[in-house]
């Protein structure tokens, strides 16, 4: 690949990597319930994938599949039954009951206030 070509696709994961979306929201919520250093290493993971999805298609795994009809479609069936499992992980863990909980105080996290985490103290609203 030329050099314009790599700039190119370096700036399309830019693009990508900077526009918030699902996993934004996923390093935000890691940060509110575990700490800044599980959140890094949320974010670290997530660039990884992305760069082996971008290697992959640099190396041409799109074009091999392209050319082999039953492992795409196999792939497609694996992935359509596992956004089945995803999303039927998600429905049952939407019927159970929310704990009731009384907010007593909440806690200054970042820009965010919450309520505080289990056996954690907020002092000074922090």
């Amino acid at each position: 690949m030329s050099t314009e070509a790599w700039a190119l696709l370096a700036l399309t994961l830019l693009a990508g990597a900077a526009s918030p979306g699902p996993s934004l929201a996923l390093v935000i919520q890691t940060a509110l319930t575990q700490g800044r250093s599980a959140a890094i290493l949320v974010a670290l993971a997530h660039g990884f994938g992305v760069w082996l999805y971008a290697l992959g298609v640099v190396f041409g795994i799109g074009l091999f599949l392209l050319h082999s009809e039953w492992i795409m479609q196999m792939l497609q069936v694996v992935g359509a039954l596992f956004l089945g499992y995803l999303g039927l992980n998600m429905l049952k863990s939407g019927l159970k009951p929310a704990p009731t909980t009384r907010v007593t105080s909440l806690c200054l996290v970042g820009w965010f206030r919450m309520p505080p985490l289990p056996g954690r103290m907020c002092a000074m609203g922090f």
